[in-house]
Formats: structure tokens, C-alpha cells, sequence
């Protein structure tokens, strides 16, 4: 082990980045890459180091991981630690609420939007989950409904991404009907069921897309900027609830 007193917190910096290091195979890390995480992420030396070893280990010599292998690796690290509290806390069922957070942290973590997640996406996707600042989530939940990556938000975008949100809210109660019968009893579990098929609902869904375009587009261009979607999202913080239910208490 190389010490910091002894030699200095530089060579401690190389030395980490040989550890990343593998050589010729697909997913190795560079030193220059492992300096670069250092720089532009909130993570520790610690922290990096254990997250590579844990991607070697699920990765194997691939440099993408599909949604399953990406299951396993933010479980390893701690991002469905509170899978437990919020199924109590919403009364649905632990593993539907772990596969809800699967899907909507792939999206997030999927910045090229190719259906794998790479090292470098999920180092940022990390970091921004577990230490990001405010503007950084913000950023996060931008971007992945910026479908043409132009900066603004129009119509169609904001309503594939609502749309999106409540197909896998219906989808988590469709999974959840046997557990809602026996706590909410067949008239309960019906109710909520119901209004998650409301929720889906084309036209209510124009409808609320709409409501939030006279809310949120200040200057009245037919899109939402990024500003304009900050100002938004802080008047209505639910938006952020991914961030919140990963993150460690």
C-alpha cells in the first residue's frame, strides 16, 4: 500500500488509478480516466475503487451492462437500501418497488439513450444519485426528456415523458392488485386501479402537459427552457422523489 504521509497524495492518486487499471481488456479504465472521475464526480478514491471492482465482478470484460446487470451493480452500492421503507411507507410490495426504481434510475443513468449503460454513465449516475447538488438532479431529470438534446423541452417531449411516468406507475399497481386486495380490501385496490387508468388517459394527459406549459413557460415560446423547468420542478419538488428514496438517510 502506498502511503500519504510518505509520499504524498499524488502518487496516492496514481497508485489508485493502476489499481483501475486492466490492462487490454474491453472495460478497462485508464489512469487518465480514473483522474477524471477524481475531478468531475463527488465520489472518494474509496468509493471509486470499490464501485470498479464491483463492475469487474458483474460486467465481466464487457464495456456496457444491460438493465439487469445494472440492477445488480446499484444494488451494490447501496442505491435500493431503502427498497424496504418505501414499500412500507407507499404499501405496495418490496420487489415491485425495487424493479420501479430499476427502470426509472436506468433512464436517468442512460445518457446516450442506447438502452446499455457504460462505466463512464454509471460513475456520473452515481455520484449525481448519492452526492449530486440540486442543480445536478435537476439536470438528470432534464435531460433524459430532452429528446433531441436542443435544450428546451416542447409539447411532445413533455408528453412522452409523462406518459412514460404513468405507464410504470400503472404498471406498479397492476403488480401490486393481490397486496393492495388484502390491505386496501377488493373495493380499495379497485379505486387505486382506477385512477391510475385515469391517470393514463390520453386526454389527461394533454390535459396536465398543458397545465404545466401555462405554469412553467414564462415567455410563452411554445417550450420549456432549463431554467424555466428548475422553476418548475422547485414548486413541485415530487419530481425529485427518485433522488430522495436513494439516497441514504
Amino acid at each position: 500500500a502506498v502511503s500519504t504521509q510518505s509520499t504524498g497524495s499524488r502518487l496516492l492518486i496514481v497508485a489508485s488509478a493502476k489499481k483501475f487499471s486492466m490492462g487490454n481488456q474491453p472495460g478497462g479504465v485508464s489512469q487518465a480516466d480514473f483522474q477524471k472521475y477524481r475531478s468531475q464526480t463527488h465520489l472518494s478514491e474509496d468509493e471509486l475503487n470499490k464501485i470498479y471492482e464491483e463492475w469487474k465482478e458483474t460486467a465481466k470484460s464487457t464495456k456496457e451492462i444491460d438493465k439487469k446487470k445494472f440492477g445488480e451493480m446499484i444494488e451494490k452500492v447501496g442505491l435500493l437500501d431503502n427498497v424496504p421503507r418505501i414499500a412500507q411507507e407507499k404499501d405496495l410490495p418490496p420487489a415491485v418497488i425495487r424493479s420501479a426504481l430499476i427502470d426509472e434510475m436506468f433512464i436517468l443513468f442512460d445518457n446516450d439513450q442506447s438502452g446499455k449503460i457504460s462505466f463512464d454513465e454509471f460513475i456520473s449516475g452515481v455520484s449525481i444519485m448519492l452526492k449530486g447538488t440540486e442543480t445536478e438532479q435537476y439536470e438528470a431529470i432534464f435531460r433524459w426528456r430532452d429528446k433531441n438534446g436542443d435544450g428546451r423541452l416542447d409539447r411532445e417531449e413533455l408528453y412522452e415523458s409523462i406518459k412514460h411516468t404513468m405507464k410504470a406507475a400503472k404498471k406498479m399497481i397492476d403488480s401490486s392488485m393481490t397486496h393492495l386486495k388484502k390491505t386496501k380490501g377488493v373495493e380499495g385496490a379497485n379505486k387505486v386501479k382506477a385512477l391510475l387508468e385515469s391517470w393514463n388517459d390520453e386526454s389527461n394527459i394533454h390535459a396536465f402537459v398543458e397545465q404545466i406549459f401555462q405554469t412553467a413557460d414564462k415567455d410563452n415560446d411554445g417550450s420549456i427552457s432549463f431554467d424555466e423547468f428548475k422553476e418548475y420542478v422547485e414548486s413541485n419538488p415530487a419530481w425529485l422523489d427518485v433522488f430522495k428514496q436513494t439516497r441514504r438517510m
